[in-house]
């Protein structure tokens, strides 16, 4: 869950992108309510296709690794031989 600090940064950004705008501070409460429940959607959501997009990397990761680490008794032996 994002702190509110940043909720506040993310509302006042979708906020300024309004063609009609007055002004944060002159806007009422409830109006600033609704970016600030907006700006969660966008913060947690971004925070998942992070969490995934590292998850999938790993993976990516670990399907090079993987069959490399079958190669290692041969490449031992062979350096043996070698």
């Amino acid at each position: 869950m994002a702190d509110e600090d940043e909720v506040e940064i993310v509302a006042q950004a979708l906020y300024s992108f309004e063609r009609n705008a007055r002004g944060w501070d002159r806007e009422p409460e409830l109006l600033k309510e609704q970016y600030r429940r907006d700006a969660i959607i966008v913060i947690d959501t971004l925070s998942a296709h992070r969490a995934e997009r590292a998850r999938l990397e790993k993976a990516a990761t670990l399907q090079l690794i993987v069959p490399c680490l079958t190669w290692l008794p041969f490449a031992a032996r062979l350096s043996e031989v070698i």
